[in-house]
């Protein structure tokens, strides 16, 4: 929070000028977000994030979301795998470029203390950008970066083509035929985007080692769902271990328990801790946009099938032990699974 009021992302609201303050107060209604910390342990820049909630209040239903702008992450996908030299980017906190109108800051308030005790009363902030969770806000993302690819497409044409097709959300991944261009590319990109005041956290590029702003182990980079080997060029799924994510009411399952190690798996079946919604829980975890994973998740996804008829806390039958525990070594094996980043 603190990083947010620094970054003028929000303020608190008796730091505002008189008038704009009794805009507010003065408001026939005044919304204030539910707001939570999100963890992403994987993210160098951003492991913990905060959210707001407004569906919990009923503003995602009053707001425009426009039709869906957002790009077909296979075709991203699929276009990064189409040249011998790629690269990646993310967009540095792109929904906080944008500016709320002053008319619009009585929805956009914020309670928090310093403190963070519930005894403490908080005070009134008010966010000035827009913002994670609103449904809004990605369309308003999607068009703000569509404007400043075509009001610049003369000057930075490359960076057009990457804007356009190669982009979902905040997430770029693009490729060239040369390094030459590649690096053409990024460039204009960076230039264009820095038109609208964006800008690119850390720029991965095949066959080079990623920056330490893109990658946690050093080795690898998201992909949009995916594990990228920069150095080898290679593609992984996007998951690690798998552990339960929160205690089983009336199961004693003891904390930290990794399913993708055999030994706890069946420690896990043979007590009845791994439950169908447990079950559909790891086989969710191997995500798989492309179908590069296909034919185990065609198992996978059999084996699911033969749980329907329990509830979603009943424990996998004990006839039925074999099965998983062979489909999920199978699953945990994918994981060092190094398929070629350019099929061409």
């Amino acid at each position: 929070v603190k990083e947010l009021i620094a970054q003028d992302f929000m303020v608190k609201m008796s730091d505002l000028p008189d008038d704009v303050q009794s805009a507010i107060n003065g408001a026939p209604f005044r919304h204030f977000y539910t707001w939570r910390a999100v963890y992403k342990t994987d993210s160098v820049t951003t492991p913990v994030r905060i959210v707001v909630d407004p569906t919990i209040t009923g503003l995602n239903e009053t707001l425009a979301k426009g039709i869906n702008m957002l790009a077909s992450i296979p075709d991203v996908i699929i276009h990064f795998r189409s040249f011998p030299f790629s690269w990646n980017t993310d967009l540095s906190k792109l929904y906080n470029r944008l500016f709320l109108d002053e008319k619009d800051y009585p929805f956009s308030l914020f309670l928090f203390t310093d403190s963070l005790d519930a005894a403490h009363p908080p005070g009134v902030y008010v966010m000035l950008r827009a913002w994670y969770g609103v449904s809004s806000t990605g369309n308003q993302a999607a068009v703000a970066i569509e404007q400043i690819a075509h009001m610049f497409k003369e000057e930075y044409p490359l960076a057009f083509n990457v804007l356009s097709r190669s982009r979902y959300v905040d997430d770029v991944m693009s490729g060239a035929n040369s390094e030459g261009i590649l690096e053409d590319q990024v460039s204009e990109t960076q230039a264009c985007l820095a038109e609208g005041g964006l800008t690119m956290k850390y720029v991965a590029r095949s066959g080079h080692p990623p920056p330490a702003k893109a990658s946690i182990d050093g080795i690898h980079v998201g992909c949009l769902g995916l594990k990228w080997d920069t150095v080898n060029d290679t593609l992984s799924p996007g998951f690690d271990e798998s552990f339960f994510p929160k205690p089983i009411k009336g199961l004693a399952v003891p904390p930290n328990l990794d399913l993708s190690q055999p030994v706890n798996l069946a420690k896990a079946l043979e007590n009845g801790w791994f439950t169908r919604v447990t079950a559909l829980a790891r086989v969710a975890e191997l995500y798989d946009p492309c179908g590069l994973w296909e034919p185990l998740k065609i198992q996978l996804k059999l084996a699911l099938q033969q749980l329907n008829n329990l509830d979603w806390g009943d424990p996998v039958p004990v006839d039925q032990h074999g099965t998983w525990s062979s489909l999920l070594k199978l699953m945990n094996e994918t994981r060092s699974d190094k398929l070629p980043r350019c099929f061409r």
